[in-house]
């Protein structure tokens, strides 16, 4: 029987809940992280990911381009939402106005994110994909298979929290918050009965993965999940800021750990997250080989050898 959050995620997130269940009962899919072979080996050795601050993207107007959707579709159907929303609680649509102007300064300048795509075992296991090979990680590139229901839905105790990424231009977005609207009214009477503080909270996330999950439709085959991360809202989250150079930039990041107590109840540990490795394409494929299966198995992964290959789709020098 489903609980009455799983239910409210479906009422609120008419887009993505499909999405999510495809991934969570697909066993052709996993999650994957194209990056650079030397990014994947701090990984591994520091027992640590990074996720990085939403200013510092591939393109900082995804932002900017999630938040014209946003007002897109709000504006052309602010009447009828915020009817809905005091029909399920009196008073729900002021609050939530006044506090979007501070959610959007949050979200642009206290945001962290880390990004996977979905990777299809039956057709991506030998090569990976090459549009990632080309985009991410150079001439020495690898891809770590990841497993996804470690990343899937949201993690209370790490305050960290995942979606797919939706791929729509402002007009795709008028219908989807079509789809949104028509969900919440035929669900008005459940939702009449839910605190005014959870149906908040929904809308606040409804708003959050709207401006941060939503890209334009031409990077559609990357197949994105974000997991995002705010600090000033994600309280008592175990999570560590740390100043790193990247590319010569210094900037925050914020450290989710692989290993402790609480990363293990939280499934989170290397072992957990973890599942194989691509190694891209390259001029050194025996040596990355070679490496990556040590350390693998320095990091406690059982049977490395089986759990790292190398793509053949063949090196253009």
């Amino acid at each position: 029987m489903m609980t009455t959050e799983e239910r409210l995620t479906e009422i609120f997130f008419p887009h993505a809940t499909p999405r999510i269940e495809k991934a969570r009962e697909n066993q052709n899919i996993d999650f994957v992280h194209y990056t650079s072979a030397e990014a994947a080996k701090a990984i591994l050795e520091n027992g640590e990911w990074w996720m990085r601050h939403s200013s510092t993207m591939n393109d900082f107007q995804e932002i900017r381009h999630g938040l014209k959707c946003l007002n897109r579709g709000r504006n052309a159907h602010l009447e009828s939402l915020n009817k809905l929303l005091n029909q399920a609680s009196s008073g729900l649509a002021e609050r939530l106005e006044r506090d979007l102007p501070r959610w959007v300064r949050m979200f642009s300048s206290d945001t962290f994110l880390t990004s996977f795509s979905e990777h299809y075992r039956n057709k991506e296991d030998e090569f990976g994909r090459l549009s990632m090979w080309r985009a991410y990680g150079g001439m020495a590139s690898v891809a770590v298979i990841l497993n996804k229901q470690t990343f899937l839905g949201a993690s209370d105790l790490l305050k960290i929290y995942g979606s797919p990424v939706g791929y729509l231009n402002e007009g795709d977005f008028v219908e989807e918050f079509e789809r949104l609207l028509n969900s919440l009214s035929k669900n008005i009477d459940f939702l009449r009965q839910q605190p005014q503080g959870e149906l908040y909270r929904f809308m606040f996330n409804v708003y959050r993965f709207a401006i941060l999950c939503t890209k334009h439709p031409g990077f559609s085959e990357e197949k994105e999940w974000r997991i995002v991360h705010s600090p000033s809202n994600d309280l008592g989250s175990p999570l560590k800021t740390k100043i790193v150079s990247l590319d010569g930039v210094p900037q925050p990041i914020r450290v989710v750990p692989l290993n402790g107590e609480l990363i293990e109840r939280a499934a989170m540990g290397i072992s957990n997250v973890v599942d194989r490795i691509i190694i891209g394409p390259t001029q050194y494929p025996d040596a990355m080989w070679t490496a990556f299966v040590t350390i693998l198995k320095r990091a406690g992964i059982p049977d490395p050898e089986d759990k790292v290959s190398v793509s053949n789709i063949p090196l253009r020098t």
